[in-house]
């Protein structure tokens, strides 16, 4: 894949917003980057969300989908 682009590279899968339907949340990662010391090397990685901002995003959307459980659970 490396080779057929040229360049390091990664890919954001996209997570549809429950709490907001118009809204995108950005999903798990997956990159590819060339080892500068090996020179057929290649790391591949799968990111989930590490930063405050995206903690954030997911910690609402979290709470909202419980809170939209509880409500069908409870009527």
């Amino acid at each position: 894949m490396w080779h057929a682009i040229g360049t390091d590279s990664w890919i954001v899968v996209p997570i549809s917003s429950t709490r907001d339907p118009s809204a995108m949340l950005e999903g798990t990662r997956l990159t590819l980057v060339r080892m500068q010391q090996q020179p057929d090397g290649y790391e591949f990685s799968i990111r989930t969300p590490v930063t405050p901002p995206r903690w954030a995003e997911f910690d609402k959307e979290l709470d909202a989908a419980w809170e939209a459980l509880l409500t069908a659970m409870c009527t």
